[in-house]
């Protein structure tokens, strides 16, 4: 009896190391886990989006999409209902870069949505100019609650044509 005692508690022994070394590894597999994650760079979180839609086409693009398309700094001005002109310095994306971001290449007009319903039209060479801006800051600033926090921005044309709140981009 006594040397099966000794075999089983051999066993158990033996069982006991392996358990012992299991842990350890879970252990330091966890640690160096989390080590790895702690050191990853953490993806910024987005403020702000605009829906882009078009043939086939179904995309969301953020603030973080705008910086990384380049943003341009740019002289606009709106055409006031009696003739004269307001400009200021804006900041955003030309709306061609977002369009091309999205895979947008053929399209006859793009309609502009705001977060109250409002729509505007712009035939494809408007929406195509140098500086008509998909725009985030004017004169330095992020855009006051109700203008922003993305606007379109469309130079030289009657502020009809420019979009407060713009959250939707349409291509047809």
């Amino acid at each position: 009896m006594r040397g099966r005692n000794n075999k089983i508690q051999g066993v158990f022994n033996m069982y006991k190391k392996y358990l012992v070394i299991t842990i350890v590894l879970i252990f330091m597999l966890s640690v160096t886990a989390g080590c790895e994650q702690k050191s990853a760079q953490v993806p910024a979180e987005a403020k702000w989006k605009i829906q882009v839609t078009g043939k086939d086409v179904d995309k969301t693009l953020t603030d973080v999409d705008m910086e990384k398309l380049g943003p341009v700094d740019a002289r606009i001005a709106m055409l006031k209902k009696d003739g004269s002109t307001e400009g200021h310095d804006w900041t955003g994306v030309p709306l061609s870069k977002v369009l091309e971001s999205a895979g947008i290449r053929e399209f006859e007009k793009v309609v502009l949505e705001s977060s109250d319903g409002y729509k505007t039209e712009l035939p494809k060479d408007v929406a195509l100019a140098e500086n008509t801006l998909v725009a985030y800051k004017m004169d330095g600033k992020d855009l006051p609650e109700g203008d922003g926090p993305v606007r379109m921005v469309v130079d030289g044309q009657p502020s009809k044509m420019w979009a407060r709140a713009l959250v939707k981009i349409s291509v047809e």
